[in-house]
Order: C-alpha cells, then structure tokens, then sequence
C-alpha cells in the first residue's frame, strides 16, 4: 500500500498534536492528557479548510484539512494572507 493509512481518532485518545506546516517539529501536550475539556496552548491556532457552514459540525468534521499551527507558523499564515507575501523574519 503506497498511501499512508489514517483513521479518525476518537478526542478521548488525543493527547496532543504536531504543527501541520510541512517541516516543522513543533508539537505540544494537553495539560490534562486529552483533547476534552482543554484550549489549545496560548498562541498556537487551529486550521480548517473545509467547504459548507462552520455552524454545522459535521462541516468540520469532514474538513479537507484540519489541524494545528505554532505560534511562528500562526503568524506566517497571517502575515501570508494579510500581505500576499511570506515574512521571513518572526519576532
């Protein structure tokens, strides 16, 4: 099989997660171990790109992408979107 397999994880086995920007290592742990009941770590943002309502949870549940950015990544993207270009320096 050439494509990596995935699955859906149920939120009580999430314990963390990886920056989705290709290269990067970021990663953080929820404080209590899962994904209930917690915020994301300040300055780290999730990513939806999904197509129909964000008030219909099934719309983000099957999300073309979905994941997380670190605060430097977080701030690229905005950078990216507000300016049409990529900043290169991140303070």
């Amino acid at each position: 099989m050439t494509e990596i397999e995935r699955r859906k994880v149920p939120p009580d086995e999430i314990v963390g997660a990886m920056c989705v920007w290709l290269g990067c290592q970021e990663k953080f742990v929820f404080p209590e171990g899962n994904i209930n009941n917690t915020y994301l770590p300040e300055d780290w943002r999730c990513l939806i790109v999904a197509k129909g309502s964000l008030f219909n949870a099934e719309t983000i549940m099957n999300a073309d992408v979905d994941g997380f950015l670190c605060p430097k990544h977080n701030k690229v993207l905005l950078g990216l979107l507000k300016t049409g270009r990529i900043i290169e320096k991140i303070r």
